[in-house]
C-alpha cells in the first residue's frame, strides 16, 4: 500500500513543480524492472521487485479513475481475485495439493543441485529464469499474486487521496471503521490458517 501511496505523493509533488511526473515515474519503474528481473534471475527466483514494476506500470492508468473506482477494485484484487483463484484450485484438483505446488517442488529439485554444487551458474540463471517468468506466469496462480499486488498499490493511492495519513486526526471515523472492519476478518483468517495449510492452499497474508 505504501507504493500506491508514494506513488500518488509523486504525481502530485511533481505535477505542483510543473514537472512531468509520468516520465519519472516511468524511469523509476524501468530501472526497478531491470533490478528485479536481474534479481530473479541471477540470484533469487523469488524476487517481488519485478512484480512491483509491472504492477506499477498499470498502476498509472487509475490515475485518473474516481476514488469509489480505484477503492473497489482494489479491494476486489486484493482479497476476492486471490480467494477466487484459491477456490478454483481447490474445486478443479484431484483432491492433493493444486498444480503450482508441484510446479514449485519441482523448480526446487532442479535449483538444489545447482546451488549446492555451484559449478554451472549459467544454468542456475538459466533454470532460474524459466522458474521465475517462464512457469510461473503460466500458472493461474501468477493472476492471483499480480492481482494481489496492484489491488492493495490501489488502496494505498486511494488512501492518499482521502489524506488519511496526511491528517489522520479528521479521520477519526474513518479509522474505527476499517479497524472494526478488518480486525475481526484478520482473525478469522489466522483461524483458518491451520486448515489452509493442511490444504496446502494458505493464503498470501
Amino acid at each position: 500500500m505504501l507504493f500506491g501511496f508514494g506513488f500518488a505523493i509523486m504525481m502530485d509533488r511533481i505535477g505542483a513543480r510543473g514537472g512531468n511526473g509520468t516520465a519519472v515515474y516511468l524511469r523509476r519503474l524501468a530501472v526497478l524492472l531491470a533490478i528485479g528481473v536481474a534479481h530473479a534471475s541471477l540470484l533469487w527466483m523469488g524476487d517481488i521487485v519485478n512484480a512491483y514494476a509491472l504492477m506499477g506500470f498499470l498502476l498509472l492508468l487509475t490515475r485518473r479513475w474516481s476514488d469509489g473506482w480505484l477503492l473497489t477494485v482494489g479491494v476486489i484484487l486484493t482479497g476476492l481475485l486471490p480467494s477466487g483463484i484459491m477456490a478454483w484450485y481447490q474445486i478443479t484438483g484431484d483432491g492433493g495439493p493444486p498444480g503450482f505446488v508441484a510446479m514449485m517442488e519441482a523448480g526446487a529439485a532442479r535449483l538444489e543441485p545447482l546451488v549446492l554444487n555451484g559449478d554451472d551458474y549459467f544454468a542456475f540463471v538459466a533454470t532460474s529464469f524459466r522458474g521465475a517468468f517462464l512457469e510461473f506466469f503460466t500458472e493461474p496462480l501468477a493472476l492471483s499474486y499480480f492481482g494481489w499486488i496492484l489491488g492493495r498499490f490501489m488502496i494505498g493511492s486511494w488512501i492518499y487521496r482521502q489524506g488519511w495519513l496526511q491528517a489522520p486526526g479528521r479521520h477519526l471515523k474513518g479509522f474505527a471503521v476499517v479497524a472494526a472492519t478488518l480486525i475481526p476478518v484478520g482473525l478469522l483468517l489466522q483461524m483458518t490458517r491451520p486448515i489452509m495449510r493442511s490444504l496446502e492452499l494458505e493464503p498470501m497474508t
